[in-house]
């Protein structure tokens, strides 16, 4: 068993999971910026143009347009043969077995895509594509219509969405803003609510992070930590006890491990583990786990954090 990546001089490498050795291939040229595994296949951009190995071969695909530099960190696999890729003046489809461009889409209701500087691609079981952007809120992308949607954006100011959940069975996404508190839409993009006056009578504008426990029942991350239930159409908050803000930073990354049913919060203060049917619902673990930029992933019985050039593996006693 082993692992595909690339590594931090963007080379690419093969971590041996029985051994623990790491073996990197030096015959391949540096890699740009969004190199992801998948299975069988490694994909990055260089530059302008794609690279894709497949573990045979290694195949550079140019551009579909040119001087259309990559846009960030935004690949996205769909199923074994597609992949989305975002670049400056559209969301593409890049078929991987036939290793051309399919689809280019380009439009978000009625303006250009141009420029709108993604944060995070997510896509839902009716192969929907939600992003959040940086300067024009929610959009969900329809990828059988040549267009997309924007989801709760206002007339007067857009939002700057920060984590976003969505609850197919309850036809509801979740996205919290920087600014403007909590907003619960429909799948289409109509507003249930906007949730910025908490339980605690206080102002919520800021949330960190949400946490999914089941299709009706989610953890809102703020100054104060909530709970809120969806069941039957109601939306039901209560405060969580034992929570401390100190314990949140700006790059918080949630877990959710539905198959031990534990949730946590990874950050470079430590791991915030969420116990929400408890009488003290957190319980925090101050461990240096990773910097700023990085992510979380569940293997198994483990969580793993990644963090510039290395691999760190907990346990479901959290010990690395």
């Amino acid at each position: 068993r082993y692992i595909d990546y690339i590594n931090i001089d963007n080379r690419r490498s093969r971590l041996d999971l029985e051994s623990g050795a790491i073996r990197i291939d030096s015959t391949t040229i540096p890699f740009g910026r969004g190199a992801l595994a998948s299975g069988d296949t490694i994909v990055a951009l260089q530059d302008n143009a794609l690279w894709v190995c497949d573990g045979l071969k290694n195949s550079r695909i140019p551009l579909p347009d040119s001087m259309q530099d990559f846009l960030g960190e935004y690949l996205l696999f769909s199923g074994r043969d597609s992949l989305y890729v975002g670049l400056r003046n559209a969301i593409y489809i890049f078929d991987l077995r036939k290793l051309s461009w399919t689809t280019k889409l380009m439009r978000t209701g009625g303006q250009p895509l141009f420029d709108i500087k993604m944060r995070k691609m997510n896509k839902d079981k009716s192969g929907h594509l939600y992003f959040s952007t940086f300067n024009t809120g929610l959009v969900k992308m329809y990828p059988r219509n040549e267009g997309f949607a924007y989801i709760g954006e206002p007339a007067t100011d857009k939002l700057f969405i920060k984590c976003v959940r969505v609850s197919e069975s309850q036809n509801l996404v979740l996205a919290g803003t920087i600014q403007q508190g909590l907003y619960l839409f429909d799948t289409n993009g109509v507003v249930k609510r906007h949730i910025l006056k908490f339980p605690d009578g206080l102002e919520h504008r800021y949330i960190s992070s949400i946490l999914k426990i089941s299709e009706t029942r989610y953890i809102i991350m703020a100054r104060q930590a909530f709970e809120l239930n969806t069941d039957n159409g109601t939306y039901q908050l209560r405060i969580l006890p034992g929570f401390n803000p100190l314990w949140l930073t700006y790059y918080d990354y949630p877990i959710e491990d539905t198959i031990h049913h534990r949730f946590f919060i990874f950050n470079h203060l430590g791991i915030l583990e969420v116990n929400p049917d408890d009488p003290i619902a957190f319980h925090h673990y101050p461990k240096i786990v990773f910097s700023a930029s990085s992510s979380t992933v569940q293997m198994g019985e483990q969580y793993v954090i990644s963090r510039h050039n290395e691999l760190i593996y907990y346990d479901q006693a959290l010990n690395s």
